[in-house]
């Protein structure tokens, strides 16, 4: 910084000095809003990787909360692979043989409830007596259980 000709108190920069100081500014925050342009996509891809990494995690254990009981032998570490495929085919087979049902019951309440005739007292008992019979039939399966070493039961 140079003065010229200025009296004492009249210090500054040029007007080159001022445009090149502006010119730099403008180059690094360039280069700094490409930089940033090309990295935070891939920060956003990773993070969201992380979210679906945990929401994954976090399934899969209430999933193996819901069926690690003790009647659910089949899911568990001791089991053969042949036995986890059928108990979990049975599963899914049970639950929307459930959901169905519980679908059913839920129409047939509201049947009853516009007509109260004895028809649809009987398909609501019927359909009670379907659910009823549903409790315990997670391993009716012939030979289900001999991969695992258990009992085989036959129907």
């Amino acid at each position: 910084m140079r003065t010229r000709g200025r009296g004492a108190g009249e210090d500054g920069f040029t007007l080159i000095e001022a445009l090149v100081a502006l010119a730099l500014t403008g180059l690094i925050l360039s280069a700094l809003a490409t930089l940033t342009a090309q990295w935070l996509p891939s920060w956003n891809r990773g993070f969201e990787r992380i979210q679906q990494s945990e929401l994954i995690s976090l399934a899969m254990q209430r999933i193996a909360a819901a069926i690690t009981t003790v009647s659910v032998w089949g899911a568990g570490p001791d089991a053969a692979p042949e036995d986890v495929l059928v108990t979990w085919q049975q599963l899914i087979a049970l639950h929307r043989q459930w959901h169905s049902l519980t679908k059913e019951l839920r129409e047939a309440e509201q049947a009853l409830g516009h007509d109260n005739s004895e028809a649809n007292y009987l398909r609501l008992l019927d359909v009670k007596a379907r659910m009823a019979r549903m409790d315990g039939t997670e391993a009716l399966i012939e030979g289900f259980g001999a991969s695992s070493g258990r009992g085989v039961r036959s129907l």
